[in-house]
């Protein structure tokens, strides 16, 4: 078996083309059994490229795992507005052991926060993906009580508010 070199770097302009290219197949595989195929088509169209336009604005930290010398994940996340409170907008990964990718990029993430100072991380969380909900909270993330609805298309999907926070 061939050992795996990664690591987590600061994601760069000439990373976008392949950061739109996850991010793509992301938004292909959420929603692949809800939209027909020329509708999806034209979702990843418009909701793709939205990560190369955060890179390009430098709103959010957007980090990415490179194993060997390929990008196979990214993780998008800043400050949240509100005082010591972080936010994860997204974590990718796209590899065999892609939960393994989500979470090398989480606790990087998580480790950024602490060394900033903030107190709390929140993220929101899709309710019906269990997967990922168990992802987070093996990291230490719980359910913060809030929740928010929000309409893709003519689709409403529930999240619920995960919330993670710094021992002092």
């Amino acid at each position: 078996m061939t050992e795996q070199h990664f690591e987590v770097r600061p994601a760069h302009q000439e990373d976008a083309d392949r950061l739109i290219e996850l991010r793509s197949y992301y938004v292909s595989s959420l929603y692949q059994n809800i939209l027909d195929k020329d509708m999806l088509a034209e979702w990843c169209r418009y909701e793709a490229p939205i990560i190369g336009e955060w890179l390009a604005q430098g709103r959010y930290h957007i980090d990415v795992l490179v194993i060997n010398d390929r990008i196979m994940g990214y993780i998008v996340y800043g400050a949240s507005g509100e005082p010591d409170m972080g936010m994860i907008v997204e974590a990718r990964a796209e590899y065999p052991g892609a939960a393994e990718g989500r979470h090398i990029l989480i606790r990087h993430a998580l480790d950024v926060f602490r060394q900033d100072g903030f107190h709390t991380v929140k993220t929101w969380l899709q309710h019906d993906n269990f997967r990922i909900r168990f992802l987070f909270e093996s990291l230490g993330f719980y359910r913060d009580g809030t929740q928010k609805i929000n309409t893709a298309l003519t689709e409403e999907y529930a999240y619920d508010g995960y919330a993670y926070q710094f021992r002092r």
